[in-house]
């Protein structure tokens, strides 16, 4: 196999292990954002001035909160590209069987989960 045919591959491994695991990270920041009352990566970036200032100002413990949140995306990114190294003898159709399971499972959760909220 060509040097440039593995990194199609691992662009293409690492790009739809990143599609499945951002739903994953959106709903978990949302979970954390509106039950937990954390500051969520955005505000938290804003705060930092990466991103646009926000009106909110982060306390003590909420820009703690926020480098943990934001350690955990980073984490989980690098995690990403060490795992599609390390798979990379897989065929790209197993991936996609995988991914899909994953997605499928997420998608399962979060309707049970706002079903059975909005029954309580």
């Amino acid at each position: 196999m060509s040097k440039k045919h593995l990194r199609s591959d691992l662009f293409l491994r690492f790009t739809a292990a990143l599609g499945v695991i951002a739903v994953f990270l959106f709903l978990s920041d949302n979970f954390l954002i509106y039950w937990f009352e954390q500051p969520g990566l955005r505000i938290f970036l804003g705060h930092l001035g990466l991103l646009a200032p926000t009106s909110s100002v982060l306390t003590g413990g909420q820009i703690l909160s926020g480098w943990i949140q934001f350690s955990g995306f980073v984490l989980i990114f690098i995690g990403i590209g060490v795992l599609c190294i390390l798979s990379s003898n897989r065929s790209l159709d197993d991936d996609a069987r995988l991914y899909t399971r994953i997605a499928a499972y997420i998608v399962r959760s979060a309707f049970w989960a706002v079903l059975l909220i909005g029954i309580v």
